[in-house]
């Protein structure tokens, strides 16, 4: 049987958190029911809020509970689903935590990620959660043909692998 690894909160840090914060934990990958798949986390996110989701002191969120996992955003591909939106394959990004597996409904799902010729990893950078609004305005902000500073990462970003594609 495979073993999902998680990283849990073990104890509320003082000040900003240190490893001894957290634990790595083994439990069995969960089995899904009907209308719910499995992602294999590829990428996990590091955010500064995360120092407020680990704080005891209640703020926008609900804090994190010593021993659950860990809070994050994760991009990684559905793996086994029971759900008529979700197929083996699909690359997602949403709050799935630290952990290798994480099972979903779809609401902790912020988006298919169907960038094919970008690495995934992107969906929590510049093509994540933060930036959408910012790529809509660049996008629309009157640059009469000119390229913004994020189109140009864009465009470098695919032609980076592109070139990784022709080397292999």
């Amino acid at each position: 049987m495979k073993a999902n690894r998680q990283v849990r909160l073990k104890s509320r840090p003082t000040g900003i958190p240190k490893a001894d914060n957290f634990e790595i934990a083994s439990t069995p990958v969960p089995e899904i029911a009907e209308k719910q798949f499995l992602v294999r986390n590829e990428y996990l996110s590091v955010e500064p809020a995360m120092r407020g989701w680990v704080s005891a002191v209640a703020n926008y969120s609900t804090p994190v509970g010593v021993g659950e996992v860990m809070r994050a955003f994760s991009a990684g591909k559905v793996v086994a689903s029971r759900h008529p939106n979700y197929r083996e394959g699909d690359a997602v990004m949403g709050m799935l935590g630290w952990q290798e597996y994480a099972i979903s409904d779809g609401s902790t799902i912020t988006r298919k990620v169907h960038e094919s010729d970008l690495p995934l990893s992107l969906s929590l950078g510049v093509l994540g959660l933060n930036a959408s609004p910012h790529i809509s305005v660049c996008w629309t902000s009157g640059n009469r043909g000119r390229a913004t500073p994020l189109q140009s990462q864009l465009r470098q970003a695919r032609s980076a692998q592109r070139l990784d594609r022709l080397r292999s």
